[in-house]
């Protein structure tokens, strides 16, 4: 029995050790950029011939042309007159060129050993990235800091029901903006704060992936501001299902219970026709819509159009300048009468933001909710996108999230990243793709962005391409956005540092792991050349340690869940 247990530690060692150098090849690899035999580099115990091995003879090839040109640098230091590079060009080159030959000893030393335990490390092909902008042709980068994370939980219902979620609705912007980082808030007295963090791709070579959040002070809106709010419930069949049903009278329960005296709600259902429930009812008596809605049926079609028509036309109505005007909806998106093209819809909604009027609605049942159409009204409005699948979603953190939409303490909100092409070759903002502006826009007020409530952040994460030869930082982060507490336009920007030691992937903050993790669960559930490298079981102790960090995190337990189901 002794033995046993002496043979079983041997062999876990072993393992250990094999484990430990594949991390030493694969940390040199991706953060050197040396990719031998091939062009991919992502190291995996796999024993398909693919015809990308890891060779000895890669590597004394790499080192042996690297040695010649030593050579010939020192023969070009010795005799100017052989080059017409300033001697200071030269030493610089030298200086790299060995530095590059360093390495590979080092890298080739590490091989001859780990094939010693391990007799093949096959390597993954890695794609090339094809949709990255070039710095130098658009230096500017620019998007509406839209918050939500409804595309994250539309995508973990489908695969709790055993499905693939459609390409479509996954949006990765609403994937990593589901969690809290911990990101600081601004000083006393200050508006917004930013936090910028960066690591090592873990997939790509030479990328690092760079997490830019923004975060508004605890200062929103005055609280003795009034709200005006119009109500539009779906009464339809689809909403007779009871975990429907239920989801709605409980967000009717959380809605009522944030409004006071000197607010004003206005409510109607529709099904086949909308109709007049409850007309500028005051805020203090707003929980005698609990009743009210509890006790409505649901029958008939969904007729969406007409619904808008009425709730813009009562919102219009009661409409009060010193008031925040809003319209909710509260439906499962399934409209089956009228007109029912999201894009038709969204001029509405466009038309009545114009005139003040912001839009938010709440997706009722992820199983059947029609995504498409909530976020194009929502992101039209630059309003909210909720989405309650569950009765006990609609729980005090919706609330939370309801009472941060009707009191934001920043509007139009936008983000701007300045590249230094000397620094950095090409980039590619990770989603946003249906909040990106002009460049020119970012200082144009009357185009709209979106909102952020007191003490909320959003991030954004970067795949950048950085020059190690290149001069300055990686350039600039700003932002701009109207401070409701003071009326007045704020913009503010942060330096994104240069890096040249930016921390391997396996050693990146806990922040970091999680947003990059929660992006590339994203690229694998959207599909293309990049999800098939994405290979979760080789990030299994990267997984492993953001569980931990996050342990009392319910959507980071999700994300977790999410992940398993994708390996």
């Amino acid at each position: 029995e002794r033995g046993l247990q002496e043979l079983r530690k041997a062999v876990r060692y072993q393992e250990d050790k094999v484990e430990e150098r594949r991390k030493l090849v694969t940390t040199i690899v991706r953060t050197k950029g040396i990719i031998p035999s091939g062009d991919g580099n992502l190291l995996r115990n796999d024993s398909k011939d693919d015809g990308h091995t890891f060779n000895p003879a890669d590597f004394q090839e790499k080192l042996r042309q690297s040695e010649q040109r030593i050579s010939e640098l020192k023969a070009k230091l010795a005799s100017p007159a052989l080059t017409g590079k300033p001697s200071a060009e030269v030493e610089k080159e030298l200086r790299d060129e060995m530095d590059k030959a360093g390495e590979l000893h080092k890298l080739l030393d590490t091989v001859r050993r780990t094939q010693n335990v391990l007799p093949r490390i096959a390597l993954a092909p890695v794609p090339i990235p094809t949709d990255e902008l070039s710095a130098n042709a658009e230096a500017f980068s620019t998007f509406s800091l839209h918050v939500s994370d409804a595309s994250f939980k539309v995508a973990k219902a489908a695969l709790d029901r055993g499905e693939r979620p459609d390409p479509e609705s996954v949006r990765p912007e609403e994937f990593y903006n589901a969690f809290d980082y911990g990101d600081p808030t601004p000083a006393p007295g200050e508006p917004v704060a930013c936090a910028i963090e960066q690591a090592a791709h873990p997939i790509l070579p030479q990328r690092n992936l760079v997490r830019v959040a923004m975060r508004t002070g605890a200062a929103g809106r005055s609280a003795s501001q009034p709200l005006n709010l119009t109500v539009l419930l779906d009464h339809s069949g689809s909403m007779e299902r009871e975990d429907r049903h239920e989801g709605l009278n409980q967000a009717i329960v959380q809605l009522a219970s944030l409004l006071k005296a000197g607010d004003t709600i206005t409510v109607a259902g529709f099904s086949r026709t909308p109709r007049l429930m409850a007309d500028r009812l005051p805020g203090e008596r707003a929980k005698e819509l609990i009743d009210i809605v509890r006790n409505t049926p649901s029958e008939g079609g969904t007729n969406l159009e007409e619904a808008l028509k009425l709730g813009g036309d009562l919102a219009l109505r009661q409409k009060n300048p010193a008031a925040q005007n809003r319209i909710v909806l509260l439906t499962d998106g399934a409209a089956n009468l009228g007109n029912a093209k999201p894009e038709d819809l969204a001029e509405r909604i466009r038309a009545l933001r114009q005139q003040g009027i912001s839009f938010d609605a709440a997706g009722l049942g992820a199983g059947g909710v029609n995504d498409r159409m909530l976020e194009t009204l929502t992101r039209d409005g630059n309003g909210r996108y909720y989405l309650i699948d569950q009765p006990s979603d609609a729980d005090a953190n919706f609330a939370k999230q309801l009472a941060g939409a009707f009191r934001p303490a920043a509007e139009n909100v936008k983000v701007q990243v300045h590249f230094n092409p000397a620094r950095v070759g090409r980039y590619k903002l990770i989603g946003f793709e249906k909040h990106r502006l002009k460049t020119e826009d970012f200082r144009n007020d009357k185009v709209d962005a979106a909102e952020l409530a007191a003490e909320e952040a959003g991030v954004a994460i970067y795949q950048v391409e950085t020059l190690p030869q290149g001069t300055g930082e990686i350039g600039e982060a700003s932002v701009r956005f109207k401070d409701t507490s003071t009326g007045q336009m704020v913009e503010q920007s942060w330096t994104i540092p240069y890096d040249e030691k930016a921390a391997a992937f396996d050693q990146a903050a806990p922040s970091m792991q999680l947003a990059s993790l929660a992006a590339l669960a994203a690229e694998k559930l959207r599909g293309g050349p990049l999800a098939e490298a994405i290979d979760f079981q080789s990030l299994t102790p990267q997984v492993a340690k953001v569980r931990a960090h996050y342990a009392t995190s319910k959507k980071v337990g999700d994300l977790i869940e999410m992940i398993g189901k994708l390996k």
